[in-house]
């Protein structure tokens, strides 16, 4: 049992970080303390946090790099989602066209799961067709997409549906 100096509560050793620079072996803060008392010096010096973190990733710039081809390697389907979305979003900008956050599960639900070409069920591998295409002037936003198979949608090409 530790009291904690800050919330004045006793607590099991559990709710202590562990630290190397006590006798104890706990930290001299409760966790939630501890949380409150970060949360408030990032507040308070959000430009100084921000600069050493920024500094930090350009000393550890080769690490950061190995840790992001790794992570990007393990996590291949999560990556797949979030560079579609954000080209379709690129694409949009780039020829000036609106741009709405497009949530690819939310159009699945919308459309019931069904490929809205063929009128067959999608599984989980499926597109965000945009049904006036981009590079005809069509916006990138829920009105403008529809759920396809990829191999409708690569077969529709840049036509209207």
């Amino acid at each position: 049992m530790k009291k904690c100096p800050a919330c004045e509560q006793t607590l099991d050793s559990e709710f202590f970080y562990g630290s190397r620079h006590t006798k104890s072996g706990l930290s001299a803060y409760c966790k939630v303390c501890n949380r409150l008392r970060s949360k408030r010096y990032r507040q308070e010096n959000e430009a100084r946090v921000k600069e050493q973190i920024r500094q930090w990733h350009e000393d550890h710039k080769e690490s950061v790099n190995i840790y992001k081809r790794n992570w990007e390697l393990n996590n291949r389907d999560k990556i797949r989602p979030m560079k579609r979305k954000s080209e379709q979003s690129r694409r949009a900008r780039k020829l000036n066209q609106f741009v709405e956050i497009v949530d690819p599960l939310i159009v699945y639900a919308r459309d019931n799961g069904v490929c809205q070409l063929c009128w067959d069920p999608v599984g989980v591998d499926f597109h965000i067709d945009h049904i006036l295409p981009l590079s005809k002037g069509g916006e990138h936003s829920y009105k403008n997409t529809q759920l396809t198979h990829p191999q409708c949608n690569l077969s529709k090409g840049s036509r209207v549906s």
